[in-house]
C-alpha cells in the first residue's frame, strides 16, 4: 500500500500523526475494496439471472430449486448492504476527525457484525454448500475496517456470533454437525484474519511514522539551510535562488519585479553602546516588521548580511514598492528604539528601491545592484529615508 505522495500532507498536520496515518490507510483500503464489491455483486446478479439453467442441478441436490435462488438473493442483499456500509464509512471519514470518531466506530462495528451474522444465519439454515465465498470475502474485508477494532469492538464482533452458535447448538438438535463445523471454522478464520491484518497494519503505521519523522528532520535541515538563524528570515543563499526564479518569471510573463535594500543606520555604534544582545534583539524586531509587510505569495524578506536586509516584491512596480518601503521605514521609526548615537536618538533605517520596469537591468543581480546604489544615495542624503532608482542609474527620486 503506497501513500508516499500524501506525506507532505502529514508533515503539515498536528502531533497526532498515527491517527492521520490510520485514517489514510483505511480510506485507501476501502477505496480498493469498493470495486471488488461491485464486481462480486455484478457476478452474483449474473448467476441469479442464469439460475434457471441450474434448475435441474438444484432439484437434484435439494429436491427443489427454491434454496438456490434464496441463497443467491441473500448473498446479493448481503453484499449490497456491505457496499452501502463501505460508502457510508468513506463518507464519514471524509469529514473532520472530531466529528467522525463515534459514528465511524458504530459503522465499523456494525458492518463487521452484520457480515458475521449473515454467514452464521445462512449456514444454520442447513444449506449444504461450500462457504468459500464468505471465507474469502471476510478475509478481504478484514483488511479494511477490522484494522481499527479495539478490544471492546472485537468482543462484540466475535462474541455475538459465538453466542448465536451456542444457542443453535443447544436449541436445534436437528442441525447437522457439518453446518456447525462450518460456522465455527468461519469464526476462527475471521479471528485469524483480524489478527494477521492487524499486525500487518500496525507494522505499516510504524513504518510510515518513522518515514514521516525522517522526512520532517530532512525538511527542518532544508529549512535551516535557507533561513537566517537569528532573524528567521531567508538567508542570502535563499534570496539569490528566489531572485533568479522571480526574474525569469517576470521576464517570461512581462511583469514588474521590485527590490528593496535596507540598512540600519549607525548600527555599529548601536552594538558598541548597548552590546550585541541588544543588537540581536534590534535585528529580530526589524525582521518582524519586514515579515508584516511581505505577506503576499512570492514576497520574500531576507537578511543580506550584518545589518542589511533585502525585500523581494514580485509583480510590483516602483511606486508600489516605494509605498511598502516607506511604511517599513515609518514603522521602524515609530518603534522608538533608543539609539543615542543616531541624530534621531532612535533606531532608523535607510532604504533603496529598484524595479525592473524603471531601471536598465538585464538580470536579477543587476536589479539588486540598482537597489544597492539607491541605498547608498539614501545614506548620502542623510539616512532615515527611501530613495528610488530611476529610469537610469543616474536619475533617482527621493522620498
Amino acid at each position: 500500500m503506497e501513500i508516499k505522495p500524501d506525506m507532505a500532507y502529514y508533515r503539515n498536520q498536528g502531533t497526532d500523526v498515527h491517527a492521520l496515518i490510520e485514517r489514510r490507510i483505511l480510506l485507501i483500503n476501502l477505496r480498493r475494496l469498493q470495486p471488488l464489491l461491485w464486481g462480486i455483486i455484478v457476478f452474483t446478479a449474473l448467476i441469479l439471472a442464469s439460475s434457471s439453467l441450474l434448475r435441474e442441478r438444484a432439484i437434484a441436490d435439494f429436491g427443489f430449486s427454491d434454496p438456490l435462488q434464496m441463497m443467491i438473493m441473500l448473498r446479493s442483499m448481503w453484499l449490497g448492504i456491505d457496499l452501502f456500509a463501505i460508502l457510508a464509512i468513506r463518507r464519514v471519514l471524509a469529514g473532520k476527525t472530531e466529528q467522525t470518531t463515534y459514528l465511524h466506530g458504530i459503522l465499523e462495528t456494525g458492518i463487521i457484525l452484520v457480515n458475521m451474522l449473515f454467514v452464521v444465519v445462512m449456514l444454520s439454515k442447513g444449506y449444504a454448500y461450500n462457504p468459500s465465498l464468505e471465507v474469502l470475502y471476510i478475509a478481504l474485508f478484514a483488511l479494511a475496517p477490522v484494522i481499527r477494532l479495539n478490544l471492546a469492538k472485537s468482543i462484540i464482533v466475535i462474541g455475538l456470533p459465538c453466542f448465536l452458535v451456542l444457542l443453535i447448538i443447544l436449541g436445534q438438535n436437528g442441525i447437522g454437525v457439518v453446518h456447525i463445523s462450518n460456522i465455527i471454522s468461519l469464526i476462527a478464520i475471521t479471528i485469524l484474519a483480524m489478527i494477521i491484518f492487524r499486525v500487518m497494519y500496525l507494522s505499516r503505521v510504524r513504518e510510515l511514522a518513522q518515514q514521516l519523522t525522517i522526512e520532517r528532520q530532512l525538511a527542518e535541515m532544508e529549512r535551516l539551510s535557507v533561513t537566517d538563524g537569528l532573524t528567521q528570515l531567508a538567508n542570502r543563499r535563499s534570496l539569490d535562488k528566489q531572485l533568479e526564479i522571480e526574474w525569469g518569471r517576470a521576464v517570461r510573463l512581462k511583469l514588474p519585479l521590485a527590490l528593496v535594500m535596507m540598512d540600519i543606520d549607525y548600527f555599529k555604534g548601536f552594538n558598541d553602546s548597548y552590546g550585541h544582545l541588544r543588537g540581536d534583539a534590534c535585528l529580530q524586531a526589524i525582521a518582524r516588521v519586514i515579515e508584516r509587510h511581505t505577506r503576499r505569495a512570492g514576497d520574500l524578506g531576507a537578511r543580506y548580511g550584518g545589518e542589511e536586509f533585502v525585500i523581494l516584491l514580485p509583480n510590483t512596480d516602483l511606486a508600489s514598492a516605494a509605498v511598502i518601503a516607506e511604511n517599513i521605514r515609518q514603522e521602524i521609526f515609530d518603534m522608538d528604539c533608543v539609539h543615542a548615537g543616531s541624530p534621531e536618538k532612535r533606531v532608523t533605517v535607510s532604504l533603496g528601491v529598484a524595479a525592473s520596469c524603471s531601471v536598465d537591468a538585464s538580470s536579477g543581480p543587476e536589479l539588486l545592484d540598482a537597489a544597492d546604489r539607491a541605498l547608498y544615495r539614501a545614506k548620502a542624503f542623510g539616512r532615515n529615508r527611501v530613495v528610488l532608482a530611476g529610469a537610469s542609474y543616474a536619475e533617482e527620486s527621493l522620498l
